[in-house]
This record gives C-alpha cells, sequence and structure tokens, in this order.
C-alpha cells in the first residue's frame, strides 16, 4: 500500500484530528507528485531545439572554416 492510500484510508476511518492531518498529507502527495513530471516534461521539450542548435553552429563552422582554407589555397 502506498502512501496515498494509506492517507484516504484515514480519511475513511479516522478521527477529526486524524482526518485533518490526512487531508494535509494527501495535499502535500498530490502536489509533490504533480512538480516532478512536469520537470522532466519541460527538459524533453526543449532536447530537440539544443541539438537542431549545436548541429547548425557545428555545420556553420566547417563551412566559414572550408571557405577561408579555400582563399588562402587559392592566393597561394
Amino acid at each position: 500500500m502506498d502512501l496515498l492510500e494509506y492517507t484516504q484510508q484515514l480519511i475513511k476511518s479516522g478521527n477529526n484530528s486524524q482526518t485533518k492531518n490526512a487531508y494535509k498529507l494527501q495535499e502535500l502527495i498530490q502536489v509533490n507528485s504533480s512538480v516532478k513530471p512536469n520537470k522532466d516534461e519541460n527538459n524533453s521539450k526543449y532536447t530537440p531545439l539544443i541539438i537542431s542548435g549545436v548541429m547548425a553552429i557545428v555545420a556553420g563552422s566547417v563551412l566559414v572554416g572550408y571557405l577561408l582554407g579555400k582563399k588562402k589555397v587559392s592566393k597561394i
């Protein structure tokens, strides 16, 4: 049994103070569990943009290096 199920059982069968504490605990569990997937989702959302940006910079650097090297060879 996980913690969320346990708090739900306390809410159903507990006295007034246990019920209040169980509601608080359940709220904390739900808030903390909903924050974690959003972080992973945001990171994976930008991964293709980062990879394509790095590839564009590398391709541009190779092109500039090729053109500068070609220019030096033709002057000699």
